[in-house]
C-alpha cells in the first residue's frame, strides 16, 4: 500500500532553539568517515556538512588508510563493524601511523569489551548508532578537550552501559517482534530479561521473582498496562520497584495517565535506546536512593513492649 500526506509544521520559537556552536579552534575541521553502509555514510556526513566541516565519505576501509597517506585530515569518525578491515583495526593502523589524528567510532551493536579494546587502541569516543546531530556535537566537542552541552555521550566513562550491566528487568510486551526487539537491545548490555505476554502475566511474575525495574507495554490483552502497573502497587513491597511505560501512544494526556496508573517513567515506541537506557538508570537511581534513605532511618530504641511477629 502507497499513500501521501501533507503536515504543515510550525517553527519552534527562536529561543527554544539549542545553539550548536563550536569554538574557533574547531570551526572548521576536516572529517573523514569510514562506514560501509551507504545510508549511514551520507546521514552523518550531513550532520557534519551543518557544522560547516569538510566531510570525506568512503565506504571502504582500505581506501582510507590511501587517503590518509595523501591528505591532512583533524578527525577520524569509522563505523566498528565492516567487511575485511574492521573499524578496530582500522584505527590501530592509524594510530600507528598518524597517532594524533583523533578517532570516533560508531556502532549499531555496540559491546563493552570491544568499547574496552576501542579506548586501548586510543579511540577518543564510542557512539552507539542512531546518531543524532546534538550527540555527535556533543561527542566532537568532547573529543577535542571541550566542555559537552547537556546530551549524555555512551562511552565507558559516562554511559550507563556498566550501570545497567546485571540487573534483571521484566519486559511486559505482547507483541513478539518488540519483543524481540527490546531484548536485543537490553541484552547487549548486560541487562537480564524475562518476557510477560500481558499484564495479568506481569503481575504474576513480579509477585514470583525480583526484579529492578519492569517495562510496560500499555495495550495488551487480558490486562493492559495501566490495570497491571494498579494490580502491583497494590502491594506495598512494590510500591517503590520501578516501572517503565512503553508505548506508541504520544498523544497530549498520555504520559500522565501512565503516572496517574503508578508508573515511574515514560518512554515511546519506537524505542530510542539511548533514551530508555538513560530513563531505566535514571529510576533505579532515584528507587536506591529511597531505598537507602529508609535503611538509615534510627531504629526506635526498645522500651519493653513486645514486638509483634
Amino acid at each position: 500500500t502507497t499513500f501521501y500526506f501533507t503536515l504543515k509544521f510550525k517553527r519552534q520559537p527562536v529561543e527554544q532553539e539549542k545553539n550548536l556552536s563550536f569554538s574557533e579552534r574547531i570551526s572548521k575541521l576536516k572529517v573523514l568517515v569510514v562506514d560501509d553502509s551507504k545510508l549511514s555514510l551520507n546521514i552523518v556526513g550531513k550532520i557534519l556538512d551543518s557544522f560547516g566541516y569538510e566531510s570525506v565519505l568512503l565506504q571502504h576501509p582500505e581506501k582510507a588508510l590511501d587517503f590518509l597517506g595523501k591528505n591532512a585530515i583533524d578527525l577520524v569518525i569509522t563505523d566498528l563493524y565492516m567487511p575485511k578491515i574492521n573499524g578496530l583495526k582500522l584505527s590501530a593502523t592509524i594510530k600507528q601511523r598518524w597517532p594524533d589524528i583523533p578517532i570516533i567510532m560508531l556502532t549499531g551493536f555496540g559491546q563493552d569489551t570491544e568499547k574496552k579494546k576501542a579506548k586501548r587502541i586510543g579511540i577518543s569516543n564510542f557512539l552507539t548508532k542512531p546518531v543524532s546531530m546534538a550527540l555527535l556535537f556533543d561527542s566532537i566537542k568532547y573529543t577535542f578537550g571541550e566542555k559537552k552541552e547537556d546530551t549524555q555521550i555512551l562511552d565507558d566513562d559516562v554511559g550507563y552501559y556498566q550501570k545497567l550491566q546485571g540487573i534483571k528487568v521484566l519486559l511486559a510486551e505482547d507483541n513478539k517482534v518488540n519483543q524481540a526487539l527490546a531484548k536485543a537491545v537490553l541484552s547487549k548490555v548486560g541487562i537480564r530479561i524475562d518476557v510477560a505476554n500481558n499484564g495479568r502475566e506481569a503481575v504474576e511474575a513480579v509477585l514470583r521473582t525480583e526484579y529492578a525495574a519492569v517495562l510496560m507495554d500499555m495495550q495488551m490483552p487480558e490486562m493492559d498496562g495501566y490495570e497491571a502497573t494498579r494490580e502491583i502497587r497494590k502491594n506495598p513491597m512494590f510500591a517503590k520497584l520501578p516501572i517503565i511505560a512503553m508505548t506508541a501512544n504520544a498523544m497530549k494526556g498520555d504520559e500522565e495517565k501512565c503516572l496517574e496508573a503508578g508508573m515511574d517513567g515514560y518512554v515511546t515506541k519506537p524505542i530510542k535506546q539511548d533514551v530508555l537506557f538513560k530513563t531505566l538508570w535514571n529510576k533505579l537511581e532515584i528507587s536506591n536512593e529511597i531505598a537507602e534513605e529508609s535503611s538509615s532511618d534510627p531504629v526506635p530504641e526498645l522500651d519493653g513492649t513486645p514486638v509483634p511477629e
